[in-house]
């Protein structure tokens, strides 16, 4: 910081426009073109902590970030709960069809299908195909 005092204490006065309001090291600093420029822009970055944002927009920024992805996860999660919800009513409803319509149809189908074996057997043993081949007969 001295070598800035030194240099505007030895610095003629300033006759550009850029610090024709005021006599000041900014103005000295400026009327350098665009080094000037650079150099008060590293010398706000170098005090400001190269923050560009606040410490408490940062803050901001992170808790509405963090909000919006807890809104997401908890629209996922009631989203996942309904399909559950949806999948098991659709097993119950499976099971209750099975129960109530299938199970009968299958004793039905066994009743029926003892009641025709002898029937089957009987055809198959009196078949004229089966005379053809050489088999024993009635």
């Amino acid at each position: 910081m001295l070598w800035l005092y030194v240099l505007a204490q030895g610095a003629p006065t300033s006759v550009t426009p850029v610090d024709a309001a005021s006599n000041s090291i900014v103005g000295y600093i400026l009327g350098y073109g665009p080094l000037g420029v650079i150099a008060l822009a590293l010398a706000w970055l170098t005090f400001k902590g190269w923050r560009l944002v606040s410490p408490a927009e940062l803050t901001a920024i992170r808790e509405a970030a963090r909000n919006e992805s807890r809104a997401d996860l908890l629209a996922e999660r009631d989203r996942i709960l309904t399909e559950k919800q949806q999948a098991e009513d659709q097993r119950d409803e499976a099971l209750t069809v099975a129960r109530d319509q299938l199970a009968p149809l299958l004793t039905s189908f066994t009743a029926a299908t003892s009641a025709l074996l002898p029937i089957l057997q009987e055809i198959i043993r009196d078949s004229p195909a089966r005379r053809r081949r050489g088999g024993p007969g009635p």
